[in-house]
């Protein structure tokens, strides 16, 4: 469409990326992000998630630091792309370092939605003792969502302790018991209460 037309600005550019991720088409994405004169922190998260949807997770990391040579500094959106494409690409340690660094180096403390990235990446790997320490440590009251990150990772690699404790909790079980694709697999590690929870 801009072929042969001025370079995007920014804004628009940004909304042709979003555009052609949405479409799968991550070649034009790229070549978009390339032409742009001036690239902002939402220019570069979408390069971060385009190189995890091709798998690549170390051309994403390096996409994170390259923003932040050219002066960008990382923002929540910026962090949450980081720390999912760490995760779908398998980068457990690098992704550990980022979450540790944002309070040391950076202007933002992690959110849940960070530490549910985490989670999922750990879970991903299967390092379920660091995500189980994780739930402990996170400064906040673990919500439905770290849960069902943690049980859907205990339900791929067989971990029936944990599974059971993350099952156990008040909040998953009232809320998502039955209605999703996990209560099969909770109704086999709790039986007694899922039945219990059927009768009500």
């Amino acid at each position: 469409m801009m072929r042969n037309q001025v370079k995007p600005d920014v804004v628009i550019g940004n909304a042709m990326i979003s555009m052609y991720m949405r479409c799968g088409d991550l070649t034009e994405a790229c070549r978009i992000f390339n032409e742009l004169p001036y690239r902002d922190s939402t220019s570069w998260g979408f390069m971060i998630s385009i190189h995890a949807q091709y798998g690549d997770g170390k051309l994403a990391i390096q996409c994170f630091n390259d923003m932040q040579k050219h002066g960008i500094k990382p923002n929540e959106m910026v962090f949450t792309r980081l720390l999912s494409s760490c995760s779908r690409t398998g980068e457990g340690r690098e992704g550990k370092f980022q979450l540790n660094a944002m309070n040391e180096r950076q202007y933002l403390g992690p959110s849940n939605k960070h530490f549910t990235c985490m989670l999922e990446l750990l879970g991903s790997i299967g390092d379920h003792e660091a995500a189980k320490n994780v739930l402990q440590t996170m400064p906040f009251t673990p919500n439905i969502i770290n849960w069902m990150s943690v049980l859907t990772a205990c339900k791929r690699h067989g971990n029936t302790e944990l599974g059971q404790h993350s099952a156990n909790q008040p909040a998953w079980f009232s809320l998502v018991i039955g209605k999703c694709s996990l209560a099969k697999y909770v109704h086999q590690i709790l039986p007694i209460r899922y039945h219990a929870s059927k009768l009500q």
